[in-house]
Protein backbone atom coordinates (compact mmCIF):
# COMPACT_ATOMS: atom_id res chain seq x y z
CA UNK A 1 0.00 0.00 0.00
CA UNK A 2 1.68 3.23 -1.16
CA UNK A 3 0.89 6.19 0.98
CA UNK A 4 1.79 10.05 0.73
CA UNK A 5 3.04 11.92 3.93
CA UNK A 6 3.49 15.56 3.57
CA UNK A 7 4.49 17.64 5.51
CA UNK A 8 5.01 21.33 5.57
CA UNK A 9 8.72 21.37 6.47
CA UNK A 10 11.71 18.85 7.44
CA UNK A 11 13.07 21.27 10.19
CA UNK A 12 13.66 19.51 14.07
CA UNK A 13 10.23 20.33 14.94
CA UNK A 14 7.17 18.92 16.78
CA UNK A 15 5.25 17.96 13.61
CA UNK A 16 7.97 16.99 11.05
CA UNK A 17 9.61 14.85 14.35
CA UNK A 18 5.91 13.29 14.88
CA UNK A 19 5.70 12.33 11.45
CA UNK A 20 8.75 10.85 10.96
CA UNK A 21 8.01 8.63 14.03
CA UNK A 22 4.97 7.76 12.32
CA UNK A 23 6.27 7.01 8.93
CA UNK A 24 8.96 4.92 10.93
CA UNK A 25 6.66 2.67 13.01
CA UNK A 26 4.42 2.03 9.88
CA UNK A 27 7.46 0.74 7.60
CA UNK A 28 8.71 -1.09 10.28
CA UNK A 29 5.98 -2.73 10.51
CA UNK A 30 5.73 -3.16 6.53
CA UNK A 31 2.62 -2.41 6.14
CA UNK A 32 2.75 0.27 3.90
CA UNK A 33 5.22 1.82 1.52
CA UNK A 34 6.00 5.56 2.33
CA UNK A 35 6.33 8.20 -0.13
CA UNK A 36 7.06 11.80 1.40
CA UNK A 37 6.32 15.30 -0.12
CA UNK A 38 7.75 18.07 1.79
CA UNK A 39 6.87 21.70 1.28
CA UNK A 40 10.22 22.94 1.72
CA UNK A 41 13.49 21.33 3.44
CA UNK A 42 15.03 21.43 6.78
CA UNK A 43 17.50 19.38 9.52
CA UNK A 44 15.42 16.32 8.62
CA UNK A 45 15.47 16.18 5.30
CA UNK A 46 18.25 13.28 4.72
CA UNK A 47 16.19 11.04 7.67
CA UNK A 48 13.12 11.49 5.25
CA UNK A 49 15.07 10.24 2.75
CA UNK A 50 16.17 6.98 4.93
CA UNK A 51 12.23 6.12 4.97
CA UNK A 52 11.36 6.69 1.39
CA UNK A 53 11.18 8.04 -1.69
CA UNK A 54 11.02 11.90 -0.65
CA UNK A 55 10.28 14.58 -2.70
CA UNK A 56 10.59 18.72 -2.18
CA UNK A 57 7.87 20.83 -3.72
CA UNK A 58 9.11 23.51 -6.66
CA UNK A 59 6.13 25.99 -5.06
CA UNK A 60 7.57 28.32 -8.00
CA UNK A 61 6.44 25.98 -10.96
CA UNK A 62 2.43 26.87 -9.95
CA UNK A 63 0.82 27.50 -13.20
CA UNK A 64 0.86 31.42 -14.07
CA UNK A 65 -2.37 33.46 -14.07
CA UNK A 66 -3.03 33.20 -18.09
CA UNK A 67 -2.43 29.47 -17.40
CA UNK A 68 -4.90 29.51 -14.49
CA UNK A 69 -7.42 31.17 -16.86
CA UNK A 70 -7.51 28.43 -19.51
CA UNK A 71 -7.78 25.71 -16.96
CA UNK A 72 -10.52 27.13 -15.16
CA UNK A 73 -12.20 27.80 -18.57
CA UNK A 74 -11.36 24.65 -19.89
CA UNK A 75 -12.81 22.85 -16.65
CA UNK A 76 -16.14 24.94 -18.11
CA UNK A 77 -16.59 23.43 -20.69
CA UNK A 78 -16.09 20.16 -18.76
CA UNK A 79 -12.24 19.30 -19.72
CA UNK A 80 -10.83 18.57 -16.10
CA UNK A 81 -7.33 18.98 -17.00
CA UNK A 82 -4.46 18.84 -14.17
CA UNK A 83 -1.90 21.40 -14.35
CA UNK A 84 1.38 19.65 -14.04
CA UNK A 85 3.80 22.53 -12.48
CA UNK A 86 6.22 22.21 -15.36
CA UNK A 87 9.47 19.60 -15.00
CA UNK A 88 10.15 20.06 -11.44
CA UNK A 89 7.40 18.70 -10.22
CA UNK A 90 6.91 15.73 -12.39
CA UNK A 91 8.66 12.69 -10.45
CA UNK A 92 5.92 13.45 -7.59
CA UNK A 93 3.28 14.06 -9.80
CA UNK A 94 3.55 10.57 -11.84
CA UNK A 95 4.33 8.50 -8.63
CA UNK A 96 1.10 9.86 -7.27
CA UNK A 97 -1.13 8.20 -10.45
CA UNK A 98 -0.23 4.70 -7.82
CA UNK A 99 -1.31 6.24 -4.89
CA UNK A 100 -4.27 6.11 -3.18
CA UNK A 101 -4.28 7.79 0.40
CA UNK A 102 -2.59 11.08 1.20
CA UNK A 103 -1.92 11.97 5.04
CA UNK A 104 -1.53 15.65 4.96
CA UNK A 105 0.44 16.54 8.57
CA UNK A 106 -0.72 20.56 9.57
CA UNK A 107 -3.40 22.45 8.22
CA UNK A 108 -0.93 24.98 6.76
CA UNK A 109 -0.47 22.42 3.80
CA UNK A 110 -3.86 23.57 2.36
CA UNK A 111 -2.20 25.58 -0.11
CA UNK A 112 -0.23 22.70 -1.87
CA UNK A 113 -3.36 20.01 -1.46
CA UNK A 114 -4.88 22.02 -4.11
CA UNK A 115 -1.86 21.91 -6.57
CA UNK A 116 -1.85 18.00 -6.55
CA UNK A 117 -4.23 15.66 -8.50
CA UNK A 118 -6.43 14.29 -5.54
CA UNK A 119 -9.02 13.19 -7.51
CA UNK A 120 -9.48 9.08 -6.52
CA UNK A 121 -7.40 9.42 -3.67
CA UNK A 122 -8.45 9.06 -0.07
CA UNK A 123 -7.09 12.17 2.52
CA UNK A 124 -6.86 12.31 6.23
CA UNK A 125 -5.23 15.09 7.60
CA UNK A 126 -3.28 15.51 10.98
CA UNK A 127 -4.01 19.06 12.86
CA UNK A 128 -2.01 20.40 15.70
CA UNK A 129 -2.36 23.77 15.53
CA UNK A 130 -4.12 25.98 17.86
CA UNK A 131 -6.09 29.84 17.24
CA UNK A 132 -3.18 31.78 16.62
CA UNK A 133 -0.69 29.83 14.45
CA UNK A 134 -3.93 28.30 12.27
CA UNK A 135 -5.36 31.95 11.40
CA UNK A 136 -2.20 33.22 10.81
CA UNK A 137 -1.42 30.91 8.33
CA UNK A 138 -4.58 29.31 6.92
CA UNK A 139 -7.91 30.95 5.56
CA UNK A 140 -11.14 30.27 6.63
CA UNK A 141 -11.93 28.92 3.35
CA UNK A 142 -8.65 26.97 3.25
CA UNK A 143 -9.53 25.38 6.90
CA UNK A 144 -12.87 24.39 4.79
CA UNK A 145 -11.33 22.99 2.08
CA UNK A 146 -8.97 20.99 3.99
CA UNK A 147 -11.75 19.65 6.50
CA UNK A 148 -13.80 18.76 3.96
CA UNK A 149 -11.68 16.93 1.74
CA UNK A 150 -10.57 14.63 4.75
CA UNK A 151 -12.06 11.22 5.43
CA UNK A 152 -10.75 12.10 8.73
CA UNK A 153 -8.86 14.49 10.65
CA UNK A 154 -6.65 12.94 13.43
CA UNK A 155 -5.68 15.74 16.29
CA UNK A 156 -3.35 15.68 19.46
CA UNK A 157 -5.68 16.83 21.87
CA UNK A 158 -8.80 18.19 22.51
CA UNK A 159 -7.33 21.27 22.64
CA UNK A 160 -7.19 21.05 18.70
CA UNK A 161 -10.76 20.62 18.28
CA UNK A 162 -12.34 23.02 20.45
CA UNK A 163 -10.81 25.24 18.78
CA UNK A 164 -11.65 25.10 15.49
CA UNK A 165 -14.90 23.74 16.56
CA UNK A 166 -15.34 27.42 18.03
CA UNK A 167 -13.41 29.55 15.90
CA UNK A 168 -14.35 27.84 12.49
CA UNK A 169 -17.94 26.37 13.07
CA UNK A 170 -16.86 23.22 12.03
CA UNK A 171 -18.54 20.20 13.48
CA UNK A 172 -16.78 17.23 14.96
CA UNK A 173 -17.78 14.55 13.71
CA UNK A 174 -14.28 13.54 11.42
CA UNK A 175 -12.01 14.27 14.33
CA UNK A 176 -9.93 11.43 15.97
CA UNK A 177 -7.68 11.71 18.71
CA UNK A 178 -4.23 10.43 17.58
CA UNK A 179 -1.83 10.08 20.47
CA UNK A 180 2.23 10.88 19.66
CA UNK A 181 4.61 8.20 19.20
CA UNK A 182 7.62 8.37 22.00
CA UNK A 183 9.87 6.44 21.58
CA UNK A 184 12.80 5.44 24.40
CA UNK A 185 14.77 9.13 24.71
CA UNK A 186 18.79 7.99 23.69
CA UNK A 187 20.94 8.86 25.97
CA UNK A 188 24.21 8.46 23.77
CA UNK A 189 24.75 12.16 22.97
CA UNK A 190 27.42 13.86 24.91
CA UNK A 191 24.70 15.96 26.49
CA UNK A 192 26.94 18.62 27.43
CA UNK A 193 25.34 21.97 28.02
CA UNK A 194 26.74 25.24 26.07
CA UNK A 195 27.82 27.10 28.77
CA UNK A 196 28.86 24.66 31.87
CA UNK A 197 31.27 27.23 33.58
CA UNK A 198 27.74 29.09 33.87
CA UNK A 199 26.43 26.30 35.77
CA UNK A 200 27.08 25.54 39.51
CA UNK A 201 26.66 22.96 42.03
CA UNK A 202 23.94 22.61 43.80
CA UNK A 203 21.33 25.02 41.71
CA UNK A 204 17.72 24.14 41.05
CA UNK A 205 17.59 23.63 37.41
CA UNK A 206 14.67 25.04 35.15
CA UNK A 207 14.23 24.09 32.04
CA UNK A 208 12.53 24.85 29.12
CA UNK A 209 13.02 23.62 25.11
CA UNK A 210 11.68 24.14 21.54
CA UNK A 211 12.36 27.18 18.92
CA UNK A 212 12.37 30.04 19.92
CA UNK A 213 9.79 31.77 19.19
CA UNK A 214 6.89 34.10 20.89
CA UNK A 215 4.46 31.00 20.61
CA UNK A 216 7.17 29.80 22.82
CA UNK A 217 6.93 32.46 25.59
CA UNK A 218 10.75 33.04 25.17
CA UNK A 219 10.02 37.14 26.17
CA UNK A 220 8.37 35.63 29.53
CA UNK A 221 12.11 34.13 30.46
CA UNK A 222 13.93 37.26 31.54
CA UNK A 223 11.06 38.15 33.03
CA UNK A 224 10.24 35.01 35.49
CA UNK A 225 14.00 35.08 35.81
CA UNK A 226 13.96 38.66 37.33
CA UNK A 227 10.94 37.57 39.41
CA UNK A 228 12.52 34.78 41.36
CA UNK A 229 16.45 36.15 41.76
CA UNK A 230 15.30 39.40 42.41
CA UNK A 231 12.17 40.41 43.51
CA UNK A 232 11.72 36.96 45.54
CA UNK A 233 15.77 36.75 46.28
CA UNK A 234 16.14 33.62 45.24
CA UNK A 235 19.82 33.01 43.79
CA UNK A 236 20.79 29.38 43.61
CA UNK A 237 18.25 28.75 40.15
CA UNK A 238 19.67 28.25 36.96
CA UNK A 239 17.43 28.31 33.65
CA UNK A 240 18.39 26.45 31.21
CA UNK A 241 16.79 26.52 26.98
CA UNK A 242 17.47 22.98 25.20
CA UNK A 243 17.27 23.52 21.69
CA UNK A 244 18.13 27.01 20.76
CA UNK A 245 18.79 28.82 17.53
CA UNK A 246 22.00 31.19 19.08
CA UNK A 247 22.06 32.77 15.46
CA UNK A 248 17.70 34.12 15.72
CA UNK A 249 16.59 37.11 16.32
CA UNK A 250 14.90 35.87 19.21
CA UNK A 251 17.83 34.69 21.09
CA UNK A 252 19.65 37.95 20.71
CA UNK A 253 16.63 40.51 21.46
CA UNK A 254 16.79 37.25 24.91
CA UNK A 255 20.25 37.91 25.07
CA UNK A 256 20.50 41.82 25.33
CA UNK A 257 17.38 41.53 27.89
CA UNK A 258 18.84 39.37 30.01
CA UNK A 259 22.43 41.72 29.74
CA UNK A 260 20.17 44.68 30.45
CA UNK A 261 18.90 43.14 33.10
CA UNK A 262 22.04 41.65 34.80
CA UNK A 263 20.42 38.41 34.95
CA UNK A 264 23.02 36.59 32.00
CA UNK A 265 24.73 34.38 34.50
CA UNK A 266 20.96 32.70 35.68
CA UNK A 267 20.81 31.27 31.73
CA UNK A 268 22.57 29.34 29.29
CA UNK A 269 21.14 26.88 26.51
CA UNK A 270 22.08 24.10 24.20
CA UNK A 271 22.06 23.77 20.28
CA UNK A 272 19.24 21.92 18.56
CA UNK A 273 20.52 18.27 18.25
CA UNK A 274 19.22 14.91 17.75
CA UNK A 275 19.10 13.98 21.20
CA UNK A 276 18.18 15.71 23.97
CA UNK A 277 17.56 13.07 26.92
CA UNK A 278 20.90 14.57 28.77
CA UNK A 279 19.93 17.91 28.99
CA UNK A 280 16.84 17.26 29.44
CA UNK A 281 17.43 14.98 32.40
CA UNK A 282 19.20 17.48 34.14
CA UNK A 283 16.44 19.32 34.83
CA UNK A 284 14.82 19.68 38.45
CA UNK A 285 11.82 20.96 36.96
CA UNK A 286 10.49 21.32 33.50
CA UNK A 287 9.08 24.65 32.36
CA UNK A 288 6.59 25.44 29.49
CA UNK A 289 5.95 29.36 28.96
CA UNK A 290 4.01 28.45 25.88
CA UNK A 291 1.14 30.87 24.65
CA UNK A 292 -0.42 28.02 22.91
CA UNK A 293 1.08 24.94 22.09
CA UNK A 294 -1.41 21.95 21.18
CA UNK A 295 0.49 19.01 22.46
CA UNK A 296 4.35 19.57 22.74
CA UNK A 297 6.44 15.91 22.23
CA UNK A 298 9.00 18.17 24.45
CA UNK A 299 6.58 18.21 27.68
CA UNK A 300 5.85 14.09 27.15
CA UNK A 301 9.16 13.09 26.78
CA UNK A 302 9.85 15.44 30.27
CA UNK A 303 6.95 13.84 31.75
CA UNK A 304 8.55 9.91 30.36
CA UNK A 305 12.02 10.82 32.84
CA UNK A 306 9.72 11.73 35.48
CA UNK A 307 10.39 15.57 35.41
CA UNK A 308 6.83 17.28 36.76
CA UNK A 309 6.15 20.37 34.21
CA UNK A 310 4.45 23.67 35.25
CA UNK A 311 2.87 25.88 32.06
CA UNK A 312 0.02 27.84 31.70
CA UNK A 313 -3.91 27.46 31.21
CA UNK A 314 -5.40 27.71 28.32
CA UNK A 315 -2.46 27.24 26.25
CA UNK A 316 -2.95 23.71 24.43
CA UNK A 317 -3.57 20.50 25.67
CA UNK A 318 -0.50 19.67 28.06
CA UNK A 319 -2.56 21.41 31.01
CA UNK A 320 -5.11 18.76 30.69
CA UNK A 321 -2.35 15.69 30.80
CA UNK A 322 -1.09 17.24 33.83
CA UNK A 323 -3.67 18.07 35.65
CA UNK A 324 -3.52 18.49 39.66
CA UNK A 325 -0.92 16.29 40.23
CA UNK A 326 1.56 15.82 37.85
CA UNK A 327 2.65 19.58 37.94
CA UNK A 328 1.44 22.61 38.15
CA UNK A 329 -1.26 24.71 36.18
CA UNK A 330 -1.23 28.58 36.89
CA UNK A 331 -3.34 31.24 35.24
CA UNK A 332 -2.58 32.85 31.48
CA UNK A 333 0.72 34.81 31.37
CA UNK A 334 0.39 35.29 35.27
CA UNK A 335 4.55 35.71 36.15
CA UNK A 336 3.92 36.04 39.62
CA UNK A 337 2.32 32.42 39.98
CA UNK A 338 4.53 30.58 37.41
CA UNK A 339 7.32 31.84 39.62
CA UNK A 340 5.69 30.74 42.82
CA UNK A 341 4.93 27.34 41.70
CA UNK A 342 8.57 26.80 40.45
CA UNK A 343 9.53 28.00 44.08
CA UNK A 344 7.00 25.60 45.54
CA UNK A 345 8.68 22.84 43.30
CA UNK A 346 12.19 24.23 44.75
CA UNK A 347 11.58 24.27 48.07
CA UNK A 348 9.77 20.70 48.43
CA UNK A 349 11.78 17.95 47.28
CA UNK A 350 8.94 15.03 48.05
CA UNK A 351 6.38 17.27 46.27
CA UNK A 352 8.57 16.99 43.51
CA UNK A 353 9.47 14.17 43.52
CA UNK A 354 5.53 12.82 43.35
CA UNK A 355 4.80 15.00 40.94
CA UNK A 356 7.30 13.70 38.98
CA UNK A 357 6.67 10.03 39.21
CA UNK A 358 2.47 10.65 38.54
CA UNK A 359 4.11 12.77 35.19
CA UNK A 360 5.64 9.47 34.44
CA UNK A 361 2.92 7.12 35.18
CA UNK A 362 0.66 9.17 32.93
CA UNK A 363 3.28 9.02 30.11
CA UNK A 364 3.42 4.75 30.22
CA UNK A 365 -0.42 5.36 29.89
CA UNK A 366 -0.74 7.33 27.19
CA UNK A 367 2.62 6.14 25.23
CA UNK A 368 0.89 2.63 23.35
CA UNK A 369 2.64 3.31 19.87
CA UNK A 370 1.14 -0.13 18.54
CA UNK A 371 -2.61 1.03 19.59
CA UNK A 372 -1.44 4.27 17.82
CA UNK A 373 -0.46 2.23 14.93
CA UNK A 374 -3.32 -0.59 14.96
CA UNK A 375 -5.85 2.65 14.64
CA UNK A 376 -4.07 4.82 11.73
CA UNK A 377 -3.94 1.35 10.04
CA UNK A 378 -7.51 0.23 10.31
CA UNK A 379 -8.47 4.04 9.14
CA UNK A 380 -6.68 2.81 6.19
CA UNK A 381 -7.64 -0.23 4.89
CA UNK A 382 -11.40 0.66 5.79
CA UNK A 383 -11.30 3.49 3.13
Amino acid sequence: MKVLFISHDASRTGAPILLYRLIEELKIRKQIEPVILLKKGGELKNEFDKLGKTYEWNEAAKPGFVTRVILKLLRLTGLKLIYDNTKSNQPLLQEMKDIHIVLNNTVTNTGLLKQLPLKNKKIFSYFHELEIITGHYSTKEEIEYCYSISEKVFIPSAAVKQNLVHHYGITDKKFEILPYIIPALNFSDSGTFAHEKSLKQGHFMVTLCGYLHWRKGADLVPLLIREIVVKRGIKDIHFFWVGLHDNSLDYKILKSDLSKMLLSEYFSYSLPAPHIADNLNKADVFVLLSREDAFPLVALEAASLGKPIICFKDSGGIPDFVGNDAGIVVDYLDIEKFATAIIELKNNASLKENMGEAALQKFVEYNNKQKVIESLYINFKNV
